[in-house]
């Protein structure tokens, strides 16, 4: 879940560190260029971890599950699709300036198809994402076929898309598949928070009858795996539902996925780096590359040395990085309604 779901007494820091780190994991993707092998190793689980925390945190909250659907909507609208229209408008007015009328036209059709202009799209889909896992756990149908179901159906429609479209974008090839996209990324996120809710307490009592070495040895040997395992599947984006082989994507993204999560629980990560950005992903995710942060930072680097390479990544993701720590101050003091609707007079 990119908001915040708990007050700051009940929040736990491992987990805000698994949101900090997936949402560097997110820029690093963006500053990087071609399928190199640690961009496919980012892409093989980055934005999956966020969809599986958003499950665990609904299995840490089952009272967000007791409400009804209508005010479970509202309530995940209110934190999601209102800051994504507020984004969205601040983004239209750089694109109006910046590149005049037909371009900001462009990013206008975006936002109200729910397309999303760049990493926007993240916000509509995760909302969808999680009104489809609340109707399939309300529904009187067996959960876990369900989303097996959804699963073998989007990764059909992911491999049939690619064929068509060679990998091409999906709003750009006509409004048809522009909504089959929007709604087969959500089936797939539905998916992964499924598997968060799911699979969370299982692994959890497992690995806690371990010795504390033997917990942080098995997370952190499944995750060097899982970097070795991602070179055969290719780069992956799950924004244009390129999974590849997705026989390979699943596993690969609940593996690498689960075993950061369970490696930060084990350590009981208290980085403050790490919680910061993670309790503040939503604006880091609206704006570092929807608004020219990370060309930014790229331009900078590009003065230091040549080329994309690693150490030149890391460069200019510390540049973005510092960026964004003053945009998150700047929002949060000055323009909270951005994220969050002023509450009334009275309640």
């Amino acid at each position: 879940m990119i908001s915040a779901a708990m007050p700051d007494k009940q929040r736990l820091p491992w987990l805000d560190s698994a949101r900090g780190i997936a949402i560097l994991l997110v820029v690093l993707g963006h500053i990087g260029q071609g399928a190199t092998p640690l961009r496919q190793w980012v892409y093989a689980f980055h934005i999956p971890l966020f969809f599986i925390l958003t499950g665990i945190l609904l299995r840490l909250r089952p009272d967000r599950l007791d409400q009804p659907f209508g005010c479970f909507v509202r309530h995940r609208a209110r934190q999601l699709l209102y800051p994504y229209l507020t984004f969205s408008a601040v983004v239209m007015v750089y694109v109006l300036l910046r590149h005049g009328v037909s371009a900001c036209g462009r990013v206008l059709i975006y936002t109200l198809t729910l397309e999303g202009h760049t990493t926007l799209w993240f916000l509509p889909a995760c909302l969808l994402a999680e009104c489809l896992f609340f109707a399939i756990r309300r529904s009187r149908f067996r959960d876990f076929p369900c989303f097996l179901l959804l699963a073998l159906g989007s990764g059909l429609y992911a491999a049939a898309q690619f064929h068509v479209l060679g990998g091409g974008e999906p709003a750009a090839a006509g409004p048809l598949f522009g909504m089959l996209n929007f709604f087969c990324r959500a089936a797939i996120g539905s998916v992964f928070v499924y598997a968060g809710y799911a699979l969370y307490p299982r692994l959890t009592r497992r690995i806690d009858a371990l010795p504390r070495c033997a917990q942080v040895l098995s997370s952190t040997g499944v995750m060097v795996v899982c970097a070795f395992a991602a070179q055969l599947n290719g780069l992956v984006d799950l924004h244009y539902c390129v999974l590849n082989h997705a026989v390979l994507y699943y596993p690969l993204a609940l593996a690498g996925s689960f075993s950061l999560i369970l490696l930060l629980r084990s350590l009981d990560c208290r980085c403050a780096m790490l919680v910061f950005f993670g309790r503040n992903s939503l604006t880091v995710m609206a704006t570092h590359y929807a608004l020219p942060i990370v060309n930014f930072a790229i331009w900078c680097v590009s003065f230091l040395s040549a080329g994309q390479h690693v150490a030149s990544d890391l460069l200019a993701l510390l540049i973005v990085m510092a960026l964004e720590a003053g945009v998150i101050g700047l929002i949060n003091r000055l323009l909270p309604w951005m994220l969050a609707p002023p509450k009334s007079a009275g309640r």
